[in-house]
């Protein structure tokens, strides 16, 4: 993001440079807002996984499955979001971080065992998952895109088998 500039965005987008200012103080706060509306996908991504399975702990997993799946279709808005960039100070960016966060929270808060902290039940999820994407996208493992049933079965035992052990029944 080091060669991002207001102006270079402004111009590859057809619009003046001072018209870009108009909307924007400086390039942290562009890439804020472009994290947060990727933050805000991701949250609608979950939430249609979410919504297609009826048992709790199948609909973790699609929820797991659809995370790994937006990372790898939106590679470069995935690493803004989660990225080195220090925007963690603008408020829009937090506020789609949490309707994320609320979707994971909701689910695992229905399957998490009494003697689990949800808190830590929520860190150790996201962070299969988040490692998932990451390790695929930093090239130390491959996975394709799932886009035949086979492959969306493979991805899905994947998150399954993580997101059970970490949350048995």
């Amino acid at each position: 993001m080091a060669a991002c500039s207001l102006r270079n965005v402004a111009q590859r987008v057809g619009v003046s440079a001072t018209a870009a200012y108009r909307h924007f103080a400086n390039k942290e706060e562009m890439l804020a807002e472009v994290a947060a509306y990727g933050l805000t996908g991701l949250e609608e991504a979950l939430r249609v996984a979410d919504r297609r399975e009826t048992d709790p702990l199948e609909a973790l997993v699609a929820q797991g499955v659809a995370y790994v799946r937006y990372a790898l279709s939106h590679p470069g808005i995935y690493r803004l979001m989660f990225g080195t960039e220090r925007l963690n100070r603008y408020e829009v960016l937090d506020q789609a971080g949490q309707g994320t966060f609320q979707v994971l929270q909701r689910r695992i808060a229905e399957i998490c065992r009494p003697d689990v902290q949800i808190e830590d039940a929520i860190l150790g999820c996201w962070s299969l998952v988040h490692g998932l994407a990451s390790l695929h996208l930093d090239r130390e493992v491959h996975l394709r895109l799932p886009d035949a049933g086979q492959d969306e079965a493979s991805l899905g035992a994947v998150v399954r088998a993580m997101v059970s052990s970490l949350l048995p029944r």
